[in-house]
C-alpha cells in the first residue's frame, strides 16, 4: 500500500513538472495547472511503479532466500 506524498514532496515535483514543461517544450504553465496535472501523474502513474518496486523486491528477496536454502543444504551431514 503506498503512502501520500508530503506536502514539501509535491511541491517540489509540481516544481521539476512546471520546469521542465518550460525548459524542453516551452510550454508556461501556471502552479495551479502543474498541480493538477501532477496530481494526474502520480495518481496514474505511481502504482506501476511502487508494483514493479514490490515485484523487484520478490525477486531479490527469492535470491537471498536461495542463498540461505543452499548454505543450509551445505550443513547436511552424509548418512551413509
Amino acid at each position: 500500500m503506498m503512502k501520500s506524498l508530503s506536502k514539501q514532496q509535491k511541491n517540489d515535483l509540481t516544481q521539476k513538472l512546471t520546469n521542465y514543461l518550460n525548459d524542453e517544450l516551452a510550454i508556461d504553465i501556471g502552479g495551479f495547472d502543474a498541480e493538477f496535472l501532477c496530481d494526474f501523474i502520480v495518481e496514474q502513474f505511481s502504482p506501476h511503479f511502487y508494483n514493479q518496486g514490490v515485484t523487484d523486491a520478490q525477486i531479490k528477496m527469492q535470491q537471498q532466500v536461495d542463498l540461505i536454502s543452499d548454505a543450509i543444504d551445505e550443513l547436511v551431514l552424509p548418512t551413509d
